[in-house]
Order: structure tokens, then sequence, then C-alpha cells
């Protein structure tokens, strides 16, 4: 191609053609640069791809991590609540002897002094943290969103944690420090004069009213990381353009259909007795129905996913018990929702 074209200039030039040879020397300029640009193009969408494959391999494997920190976070909650029935149990004084030999009720013997450690597996977020520039403009939505799982929510359940291994550790200290028949619970042994301090000593009953209420913060902590973990999981999925079935871990969380067959967006609003206002928002993003709180800051339920049990009908998947009916006036614009608390009337909202 190189030597045609030299030749071509050649005979211009013998044969005096100067203005045809000057327009021709344009025309081949023009079409290297064409050529280059052209190069240039494919060797950026050659380097896209290959940068959208590398980020789609890094969000399939936090996709993994999530999935295993629903199994521990699931046990961790479920943990939580057996922690907080038997506390309750304790300080409304309903224990008697026999509950302590059941072996169903073992936790009693070391309730109080007792936590569960968590920690998010977040070893592919940071991975993707450090190749964010390689992500699609569009898609860099899902930063934030990790982000607020994996750094916001973090800390705050990590001064929860704190917290209630302060609580346990001193009260097994204080355990070890004065109670001799701590050494017989430490062997596995029943101990008479031990049953009888947990059923009677106001103590014992103070200690795990404490317990019970740091307890509480921390379920509420687990639950939101594990929540938002099943949402994160499913935007992840929407972007990877994932149409498998769904694993058993967001099954269990997500019962029903979260996708929407009509169009629920809309900004709602109640004031309370005092005057203050509470403002929400439903929004349609990645396929999802999305719960926003538009009025608190801070650890609190900024996104969740609602089920559509039916058309006009939502449930909350982090609270089974709360369902939201849709209210609309006959042109079909939505005009509000009636909450519903364990199917019964509740609060009310207004849309604006």
């Amino acid at each position: 191609m190189i030597t045609l074209f030299r030749k071509i200039r050649q005979k211009l030039l013998q044969q005096n053609r100067i203005t045809r040879y000057l327009a021709y020397a344009v025309g081949e300029i023009a079409l290297v640069m064409v050529g280059i640009l052209l190069a240039l193009q494919v060797n950026t969408w050659n380097e896209n791809r290959k940068n959208q494959q590398f980020i789609g391999v890094i969000l399939k494997e936090i996709q993994q991590d999530l999935l295993n920190d629903l199994v521990e976070f699931g046990l961790a909650v479920k943990w939580a609540e057996e922690m907080d029935t038997l506390s309750l149990k304790t300080i409304r004084e309903e224990l008697m002897d026999e509950d302590f030999e059941n072996p169903e009720l073992q936790a009693l013997w070391s309730l109080g002094t007792i936590d569960y450690p968590l920690e998010l597996s977040d070893r592919s977020y940071q991975q993707l943290i450090q190749q964010k520039e390689k992500i699609q403009e569009e898609n860099r939505g899902i930063l934030s969103m990790l982000n607020s799982l994996y750094v916001e929510d973090h800390s705050f359940l990590d001064q929860a944690q704190e917290d209630l291994r302060q609580t346990t550790y001193a009260y097994a200290t204080y355990l070890h420090e004065n109670k001799p028949w701590i050494v017989d619970l430490a062997l596995k042994k029943p101990n008479e004069q031990a049953i009888k301090y947990f059923l009677q000593d106001p103590i014992h009953k103070q200690k795990i009213a404490f317990y019970h209420r740091n307890l509480e913060v921390y379920h509420a902590y687990a639950s939101r990381v594990k929540d938002k973990s099943a949402l994160n999981y499913m935007v992840i999925r929407y972007l990877l353009g994932d149409t498998t079935e769904l694993p058993s871990q967001i099954k269990e969380i997500f019962p029903f259909n979260t996708q929407p067959s009509l169009n629920y967006e809309a900004n709602f609003r109640s004031i309370g007795d005092n005057g203050e206002t509470f403002d929400y928002k439903i929004d349609q993003q990645y396929n999802l129905i999305l719960w926003e709180n538009l009025s608190q800051q801070g650890f609190y339920y900024k996104s969740m996913i609602l089920m559509e049990l039916s058309p006009d009908s939502l449930q909350f998947s982090s609270d089974k018990r709360t369902t939201i009916k849709i209210l609309r006036d006959q042109s079909g614009k939505i005009t509000g929702f009636q909450g519903y608390k364990s199917g019964v009337p509740d609060i009310k909202f207004k849309a604006y």
C-alpha cells in the first residue's frame, strides 16, 4: 500500500501537476489520520471491554463475600434474638429452677457474659476500590452503596460490638472475682448457689438489664448490615445482567417478588403529634422497589427493599410484620399509603 502511494505521488510530480499532487497529499494525510483514529477507537473499545470483564470478576467475588456474610450475620441475629428472649425472662423474673436443667436453655448459665463477634468480608471490596477508575460512569452508584455498607455501617456495628464486649467482659470479671461457684460452671457442673443467684439476686438482674440494652443495639445493627448485604447483592446482580436462580440465602430474605409490576415512585410525608415531619420516598431502581428515608441521618434504614405481595400491596423485606397499601385516585395517581403492623392499621402517609 505504501509503495502504491509513492508511485502515485512520483507520477503526479513528473507530470508537473502540483495542484492535484497537493490535493492527493492532503487526502493521503486525512486517510492516515482516520486510520489512526479508528485504531485508537478499537484499542479503547478493547481496553474498556477488558476493564469491564475485570470489574465483573471482582463484583462476582463481592457477591460471594456478601452471601458468606449473610450466613454468618443470620446466625448472629438469631443468637441475639435468643439472648434477648432469655434476658427479658430474667428481668421479668419468669424463670424457674428447672429452666436451668433444660438442655435447650444452657445459655442461661452464661447469660450476660458472652457476645458474638462479627466481621464483614471486605477483601474483594478493597480490591474494587483500588480499581474504581475502571468502572463505567453509569455503574458508579454501586461504589457509594458498597461504601455505605463496608465503611459507614461497619463502623456503627463495630461500636455496638465493642459496647457489648465490654459489658460481657465486665460481668464475667465480676463473677470470677466474687463468686466461688464460677469454678463449677467452668467445669460444666450444676451449682445450686449459682441457680439461686441467677434467679433471685438483684445484681444479676441489673447486669442483665444493661446487657439487654446493648444487645438490642447490637441486634439492630447486625440486622441492618444483613439486610443491606442482601440489597447490594441484588444491585450487583442487576448490573451483571444475572438471570440465574437466586441462591437460598437471598430467597430466604426475599420470598416474594422484588420486581415492580406497577409504578410506585412517589414522596410521602407524615406529621407527628408534636408537628415533626417524617419524609420518605419509594423509588424504583435496578428492577427493585426501594424505600428511602429522607429524614434521618446516621445509622438508619436509608434504603430498604420492598416486596410486592400483590399490585399496590407491599411488604418490607427486613420486617415481615410491616406492610403498606398504596392509595390512588381514580386516575391512578398515588395519593398516599396506609401502613399496617401485623395486619393492624398503623400510620398513614400522604403523597406530596
